[in-house]
């Protein structure tokens, strides 16, 4: 086999073929060819560098347990907000409760009274406007020239 032929077969070979073992067609070129065995190692250097770096990947803790760990993360979550919703309404009842019981006490409102018009007198050539506000204790008087 020639060169380009071996260089196509290196990345799909096996480890043992790059480093010249067996008698496959790869391994022999390996072995007589130094450009091709020169590409073999690093071949097998770069995949052993990948395989150290992927180990310091891997998690630290095992799948179950990180697992395990969100469950009881998702269960004390969910009983907390249970307890925060139960004690929302409860405080809601007592609010309502104690909101009724105010409202039983105050006397019933007495119905409104018509207000007295106030007494203006003027002279001939005043003209008066009475407006009534809706505070009984508060009447706007106005005077004005006729013309």
């Amino acid at each position: 086999m020639t060169c380009a032929e071996i260089q196509d077969q290196l990345l799909e070979a096996a480890p043992s073929e790059l480093r010249g073992e067996g008698e496959s067609a790869v391994a022999q070129h390996v072995r007589s060819c130094p450009r091709c065995r020169q590409l073999a190692e690093r071949i097998v250097a770069e995949e052993r560098r990948l395989q150290g770096a992927l180990a310091a990947l891997e998690p630290r803790q095992s799948v179950d347990d990180a697992v395990r760990a969100a469950v009881g993360q998702a269960r004390q979550r969910r009983r907390r907000r249970r307890v925060v919703a139960s004690g929302l309404a409860a405080a809601a009842v007592a609010a309502f409760a104690l909101w009724q019981s105010g409202r039983s006490a105050l006397p019933p409102s007495a119905p409104p009274t018509a207000m007295a018009q106030p007494f203006v007198q003027t002279s001939a050539d005043q003209n008066v406007i009475v407006y009534q506000t809706a505070n009984p204790d508060i009447v706007v008087v106005w005077l004005y020239q006729r013309n």
